[in-house]
């Protein structure tokens, strides 16, 4: 049974195999509760042939494998801080973009950030990175596990350079002024 009343966050958990869970963490630790099946999936070859549902690692209530990795993710604040945080992603989008700089935003970079917070990147791309990685959720996925909500604004190069040198008001020019940088190729 999940305790609800004593819950310090809450939220849905996405599961290999299209499951969803409901997790929770409190006082006693994380905890994973209510994993429903998924619906099948129509194969659209014929008359209401059904795909097979992928099963969930062990039968009835989660397995040990889908478990030890959600709970991972769950307490994933208590093992890192923001810092070590930071640095991964930092890590993380190198290694997805190779941009040329990436740049801290928003109330993180302003020093008036609260406990939920999130953090925000603006990360300054080559002019030649193909349109379907700029313009991709996959980075999230990429970064995924760290702990902590994010944002990731990717920006090329050239308009990146542009708008910051004359539009005064614009967030590269904003993300220049406030004059942090976690990342810079040289």
């Amino acid at each position: 049974m999940l305790g609800f009343a004593s819950a310090q966050w809450l939220r849905f958990v996405f599961l290999p195999g299209g499951q969803v869970g409901l997790a929770l963490q409190s006082p006693a630790g994380p905890q994973i509760g209510f994993v429903p099946q998924p619906r099948p999936r129509r194969t659209g070859r014929g008359r209401g042939e059904e795909a097979p549902v992928p099963p969930i690692h062990g039968a009835g209530r989660m397995g040990a494998a889908v478990t030890s990795e959600v709970e991972a993710r769950l307490d994933m604040r208590t093992r890192i801080g923001k810092q070590e945080a930071i640095e991964e992603i930092t890590r993380r989008l190198v290694e997805f973009y190779r941009p040329a700089r990436i740049y801290p935003f928003g109330s993180e970079a302003r020093g008036d950030a609260g406990p939920d917070s999130d953090l925000d990147f603006l990360v300054v791309v080559p002019d030649d990175l193909i349109p379907e990685q700029l313009h991709t959720a996959s980075v999230y996925s990429f970064v995924s596990g760290t702990g902590y909500s994010k944002d990731i604004v990717p920006w090329r190069k050239t308009d990146f350079e542009a708008r910051a040198a004359h539009v005064a008001a614009s967030l590269p020019a904003t993300v220049v002024r406030e004059g942090k940088i976690l990342y810079d190729a040289g």
